[in-house]
């Protein structure tokens, strides 16, 4: 019994040329690279212009050796993917042709598993435009091919294609290439750049660098209108560096937000915002931030700079030390405080300090508790210090601390300072359960995980946050009759 068996012989349909960055995945990856150097050896960025003066192809070299970039959770252009799965199922010949370095660019045809050859950079020769464009013509050997790119460098290429396919491009090249070349294909990113980098500066956590008009408000200097303006100065001069520091502190980040749940959305994180904005941002709103606190003195800008640095060392060395960053991140709030008090010549009560000292030492933990609790399947909490067995330990030390606050804040009602300031100084001593209420309903939200990665950002959105604030504030007001200046 003879049995017929059809053969199925599979032709390539098409040579498909592909790019990487701003392409296939959504970042840079030399600036990845570089970053990661910068990440586990602070020391390696001067070691980059000696690199560069070798050659852009060496800088590729040398960051692609040094770096271990974590090639599963770069952000990919997903909608970009799934057309090449189908191209790759369809018997198209799809060719990986980069500008990165064959050694990344290896790892990535690996992780995608589409690619049947690749075109990178090698050697002393920097893969990119023209030279791009010579070595996919020696490859396809006159054969025509279709190519995938996002970027001016890509110009040259599309021209000689027999169908250019737009990934993410600008609405400038977008139209400047519908009307020199044949569009076979395009996607479009929907993400705002300026909404990005709104989110990446994290605008709605300037609310915390309000705390600089708290000498004020204590000292009752209501109608010191050189005090005023001067706490508005502050304000906005610790709003920009705050601002250049999650920037940084985002770059540093980058492998870790993408292991979790949320921060994985961030802008960086997700490839939505070009890592050269933050780099240049960055810079530029640190140097105003201290350019603003020079207009009130040299001492002001001296505590804005010393702001900067001591948030560096945090990013690159301090948050990695168990405890260490959870106390110092407590004390940059009481430093806006302090900071607000010195720019105004408005003296804080040292009891004052040690109270917001404990209370956001309480959040700085709430914080980290929160962090172990959204990642129960990790062990370690990537780039800190902590394991999941602390989670139960942290909630103690974050519990007791906030409980401290109040405590000191009862003991501070009977001091002299606040005999002079409140008619009814007993007054301000009905706080303090409001106090403990807030911090007790924070801690249970945060227990059953209604609470999101930043206690400060989650008590903006609440509205009983809202009325214990306002209730407060009536106290305090109440308090303070026929006492203000």
């Amino acid at each position: 019994m003879s049995q017929n068996v059809k053969i199925k012989i599979q032709t390539k349909q098409r040579l498909l040329f592909v790019d990487l960055d701003g392409t296939v995945c959504k970042t840079d990856i030399l600036l990845e690279s570089l970053i990661s150097c910068v990440r586990h050896n602070f020391w390696s960025v001067f070691l980059f212009p000696f690199w560069l003066i070798k050659g852009r192809a060496y800088l590729k070299y040398k960051a692609a050796l040094n770096s271990s970039l974590k090639i599963s959770t770069l952000p990919w252009n997903q909608n970009f993917l799934e057309y090449l799965n189908s191209c790759f199922k369809n018997g198209d010949e799809i060719v990986h042709a980069t500008g990165a370095h064959m050694l990344i660019a290896e790892k990535i045809a690996n992780e995608l598993g589409v690619f049947s050859s690749i075109i990178a950079t090698k050697g002393n020769e920097n893969l990119i435009g023209l030279s791009k464009l010579k070595k996919m013509q020696s490859y396809s050997s006159n054969r025509e091919f279709f190519y995938a790119g996002n970027d001016y460098s890509d110009w040259d290429i599309w021209k000689a294609s027999k169908g250019s396919i737009l990934v993410n491009c600008s609405s400038r090249l977008t139209k400047q290439c519908k009307k020199e070349f044949d569009i076979s294909r395009e996607f479009i990113s929907k993400s705002s750049k300026l909404t990005n980098i709104f989110q990446a500066i994290r605008v709605r956590q300037w609310v915390k660098n309000s705390l600089v008009f708290v000498p004020v408000i204590l000292s009752h200097q209501f109608f010191n209108t050189r005090a005023i303006y001067q706490s508005f100065i502050v304000f906005i001069a610790f709003c920009l560096c705050a601002s250049s520091v999650y920037l940084v502190n985002d770059l540093m980040d980058l492998e870790s937000d993408r292991e979790h749940p949320r921060k994985k959305n961030r802008p960086m994180a997700s490839g939505s915002l070009d890592l050269r904005i933050a780099m240049v941002l960055a810079p530029l709103l640190a140097g105003a931030s201290i350019f603003l606190m020079l207009k009130i003195s040299i001492i002001s800008a001296l505590l804005v700079l010393s702001y900067i640095l001591i948030t560096f060392f945090y990013t690159f060395y301090i948050k990695k030390l168990l405890l260490f960053d959870v106390f110092l991140v407590g004390s940059l709030y009481s430093f806006r405080v302090y900071a607000g008090g010195i720019s105004t010549e408005i003296p804080v009560s040292s009891w004052f300090l040690f109270f917001s000292s404990f209370l956001f030492l309480s959040l700085a933990f709430l914080k980290r508790y929160i962090e172990l609790k959204v990642q129960p399947k990790i062990s370690l909490v990537s780039g800190r210090g902590y394991i999941r067995i602390d989670t139960d330990q942290i909630r103690e030390f974050g519990i007791v601390s906030g409980y401290v606050s109040v405590l000191i804040l009862a003991l501070y009602v009977k001091s002299p300072e606040i005999q002079k300031l409140y008619s009814w100084h007993e007054g301000i001593l009905l706080i303090c359960p409001l106090l403990l209420f807030w911090l007790n309903r924070i801690w249970l939200l945060a227990g059953r995980s209604n609470v999101d990665d930043d206690p400060v950002a989650f008590a903006v959105q609440d509205k009983t946050t809202y009325v214990v604030v306002v209730l407060c504030l009536a106290i305090f007001i109440i308090s303070s009759l026929n006492k203000v200046n």
